[in-house]
């Protein structure tokens, strides 16, 4: 209320958390993934604020850029290799699906990667799973895309990480919770971008 918005965008699917702000001001509810992609959601919100042409131009130059980075990852990864999309507390694991950041849009929306078999499809439509440090060498895929505040040399040296085939060559990809959170477009762009530098780079 201090703030004195014009426009409040609020990301609920609650009517009652809806009524509250637009008490504030003109309020816009966007319930959770219903956007579905970053283009759709540049596209809305051209619409909404009335900059349909600026959405258009970054949609094309978004576009274009993911190409690249697929084509990028196309040429340096089998194409039946599998991703495991992972973060990591120090207690548990939790694996990711395609729509929950840490890298799982990219790595399963944009570069179409395959899940692990035991992910199954259930990992999918609940969007993450909990798991032990225990069970984990069954959920670890080809390639690990691991969000965590540890370091990849401390992955390497424990007892449990250090056995998995990915870990022992080369192919975990460590990066922060600041860098793979977020599933906005821009953050997608620079996520993918990143994830396809470092396939690229794998290519022997």
């Amino acid at each position: 209320m201090d703030m004195e918005p014009d426009l409040i965008i609020v990301m609920t699917s609650d009517e009652d958390e809806y009524n509250n702000y637009r008490k504030i001001a003109s309020t816009v509810a966007i319930p959770y993934g219903s956007l579905g992609n970053p283009q759709n959601e540049v596209s809305y919100f051209g619409e909404l604020l009335g900059r349909e042409q600026e959405a258009k131009v970054w949609i094309a130059d978004y576009e274009a850029r993911i190409a690249v980075a697929k084509a990028k990852v196309e040429q340096a990864i089998p194409a039946d290799a599998t991703f495991a999309v992972m973060s990591e507390d120090g207690k548990n694991v939790s694996v990711f699906g395609n729509d929950f950041g840490r890298g799982g849009h990219s790595i399963y929306q944009i570069f179409e990667r395959k899940i692990p078999e035991k992910y199954g499809a259930k990992v999918i439509e609940e969007r993450y799973r909990v798991l032990s440090r225990e069970v984990l060498p069954e959920y670890a895929g080809d390639y690990i895309v691991l969000t965590t505040d540890k370091s990849l040399e401390e992955y390497e040296a424990d007892v449990i990480w250090g056995t998995l085939d990915a870990v022992k060559n080369g192919r975990m990809y460590v990066w922060p919770n600041k860098k793979s959170y977020f599933i906005d477009p821009l953050s997608l762009l620079s996520q993918t971008e990143e994830l396809a530098e470092w396939l690229a780079g794998l290519k022997s």
